[in-house]
């Protein structure tokens, strides 16, 4: 699965048992589905490819981001602990409140962690959506890092947290990452970056 096929693009651990292990292929271009409401998650290094993609889904997919938030919330990107806490907050509010309103989500974020697919797959579940995993894990590293730098100075994340993103969760692992499953629920439908291509500078 070449990086260079990479669809346009930044909140918990499973046991081997409960990993996703069919892929299905990705669609060639907005997804629709009638009558079920999709929580959808993107999976990847910031810079992969993320935020431009669920750009492409809007408006019938509303788009619920960190990085958005974390702007709204505190006028800039502070990482903090207790000012990421608030970002935590206000961002399954806003996606519970739109599932329980029957409105398509996607969070565009890294989603690196299993825990926090785990988190995003049982709300999913509860809400009765269908939950969607869109993997931008194949955009190689050095790439990643030369649309970051050509991002503005404001919107950059920098080298040094993205080299540590990468050698935490994808270094030596094989791609795509599995995806957990929760009870109830359905298994994630999982799609690999394949069918269109990629801007030099996605999220």
């Amino acid at each position: 699965m070449p990086w260079a096929s990479a669809s346009p693009e930044t909140g918990p651990h499973s046991s081997p048992n409960a990993l996703l292990s069919t892929r299905i292929p990705a669609p060639a271009g907005p997804i629709t589905v009638t009558g079920v409401t999709r929580l959808i998650a993107t999976r990847g290094l910031p810079a992969s490819g993320k935020t431009t993609f669920a750009r492409t889904l809007q408006p019938s997919v509303v788009r619920v981001n960190r990085d958005d938030l974390r702007r709204m919330l505190h006028g800039a990107r502070l990482f903090t602990q207790w000012a990421e806490s608030q970002v935590n907050t206000a961002q399954r509010a806003q996606v519970e409140a739109l599932l329980r309103a029957r409105v398509d989500v996607c969070v565009d974020d890294t989603n690196l962690p299993a825990r926090t697919l785990r988190e995003w797959a049982r709300l999913a579940a509860q809400h009765g959506a269908t939950f969607e995993v869109h993997d931008f894990t194949d955009v190689p590293l050095e790439e990643c890092l030369r649309r970051d730098a050509a991002r503005p100075a404001e919107d950059r994340v920098g080298e040094e947290p993205i080299r540590r993103l990468h050698e935490r969760f994808l270094a030596n692992r094989p791609l795509p990452l599995p995806v957990p499953e929760v009870t109830p629920g359905r298994p994630a439908a999982v799609h690999p970056p394949t069918g269109s291509s990629g801007s030099s500078t996605t999220a």
